[in-house]
Parts: C-alpha cells; sequence; structure tokens
C-alpha cells in the first residue's frame, strides 16, 4: 500500500476513534445541590419575598412584580407590575398582604405600608383600601426582613455583609450574605445555597425555608460574587432557593 494511501487510512481512523469516545463520553453536568432547589424567574434581576409553597402555588415578588407558579418553578405566570419593589408578603389565614416600604438600618430591617391584597395567592390583586378595617390593624402590619421564626422551633436569619465605599464613608458596598440559625440560644452558620446577597426569608407549611436572593448587583455594586453580572444586572434572573429538608 502506498505509504500516502496508509496515512490516510491512519488519520481516518483516528478521526473515528475520537468521534466515538466523545459520543461515549457526555459532558459532566453539575451535579445538583444535595441541600437546595434552586428557581430562576428570567429576566427579573431579584427575588425580593415569597409566599405560599413549593407542593401548590407559590406567590413571589420581584423587583418590581408578582409572579405565581403551580408546578414547581417550572413555568410562571406574571400576574402584577407593581411599578417598584415589595419588601414583604404577610399571610393571614387566607389573605397575602404586599408590604411596599422597608424600615430600619443596614442590619434590622423591616417591611411596612400595606398596600395590595390578594386571596388566591397572587392571581388576583386589590387595593387595600377595599377593605374594612376600623381598627387599622392593616395599617400597624410589620414584617421582619431577612428574619423569620419556626413555630415552636429555630429562627433564622440573613446576615447582611457591607463594606464602606471608603474609610468613613456613609455608603456601602453589599456583599454576599450568611444564613444563621438560631436555636436553644446558639447560633450556627448554615451552609449557604449559592455566593449572592439575599434579601428574604420564609418558611412554608412543611417547615422548607425559602430564602429571595439577587443574582446581581443593581442598586449598590457587590464585590467578590463569583455568579454577579455587573453591567447585565436588568437580564439576571430573580432567584429564589428552597431547602430540600424541614428547618435545614
Amino acid at each position: 500500500m502506498p505509504k500516502y494511501a496508509a496515512f490516510v487510512l491512519t488519520a481516518l481512523a483516528l478521526a473515528t476513534a475520537c468521534q466515538r469516545h466523545s459520543a461515549e463520553t457526555p459532558t459532566p453536568t453539575p451535579a445538583e445541590d444535595p441541600d437546595w432547589i434552586r428557581l430562576e424567574i428570567p429576566g427579573e434581576r431579584e427575588a425580593t419575598a415569597v409566599a405560599g409553597s413549593l407542593d401548590g402555588t407559590l406567590l413571589v415578588t420581584t423587583y418590581t412584580h408578582a409572579y405565581v407558579t403551580a408546578d414547581q418553578g417550572r413555568t410562571w405566570q406574571q400576574t402584577k407590575n407593581f411599578f417598584g419593589s415589595v419588601e414583604g408578603l404577610v399571610t393571614r389565614h387566607d389573605t397575602v398582604v404586599a408590604l411596599r416600604s422597608v424600615v430600619g438600618d443596614l442590619y434590622d430591617k423591616s417591611a411596612v405600608h400595606a398596600e395590595l391584597f390578594t386571596t388566591d395567592y397572587g392571581r388576583t390583586w386589590q387595593d387595600i383600601t377595599s377593605i374594612t378595617d376600623p381598627r387599622g390593624t392593616l395599617a400597624r402590619l410589620r414584617q421582619s426582613v431577612g428574619r423569620v421564626q419556626a413555630i415552636n422551633g429555630p429562627a433564622y436569619r440573613v446576615k447582611f455583609n457591607y463594606t464602606p465605599f471608603a474609610p468613613g464613608s456613609s455608603s456601602y458596598y453589599s456583599e454576599p450574605s450568611d444564613l444563621v440559625k438560631i436555636e436553644g440560644g446558639s447560633q450556627t452558620t448554615l451552609r449557604a445555597p449559592a455566593k449572592l446577597v439575599f434579601r428574604n426569608l420564609q418558611l412554608d407549611a412543611r417547615n422548607r425555608l425559602y430564602v429571595t436572593a439577587a443574582s446581581c448587583a443593581h442598586r449598590t455594586a457587590l464585590t467578590d460574587c463569583p455568579d454577579c453580572q455587573p453591567g447585565n444586572g436588568q437580564q439576571s434572573p430573580a432567584v429564589v432557593f428552597v431547602s430540600r429538608k424541614p428547618l435545614p
């Protein structure tokens, strides 16, 4: 056999072997987190609050909208444009009230100012003025931001982390947050589901912990955050983490 022909056959054999090896060795996919389920709402920048449950209807508020899912986050229906953020969702029996404002300092925040409510977990919304409230109960509604207490169980809080722009500056960078579990007088730092800035916490009827997060910077700059994409904040997803086990 001529040397050139032998060279061609050898090259073809090597190419075929490489193709076969490539076909038989698929690219590995990232393993699922053993402790957390990650939900994403495309293009919504951050998730601010949640109500409901992953088992039924889950309501999530984002930077300016309300979204509902009834299939565990596979699809989302946008049901309301708030034209601004909702800082908390308070559930009272079959009613969920949206709190629009936040008060407090950098480390101890509360959501206040009841403005809208829903009786079907976010599918439809009504103005709070349509409810007769002679005692002003709704006007006094208040919810801790980044803190939640289980009934006869532990409490959880977001440890908000900041770095001053410069020594003595009153402006800060928002750094990735920590998750803290408080039980029996002691505090434990949980393994966070991601290195992100967390916004709020909630527990469902099964005591699974929900953590809302900003996937990148928007109002303040983030540093040391590999998941963040500065300059692309408008297109980043809103993120919600759900613990796989009750009371993690």
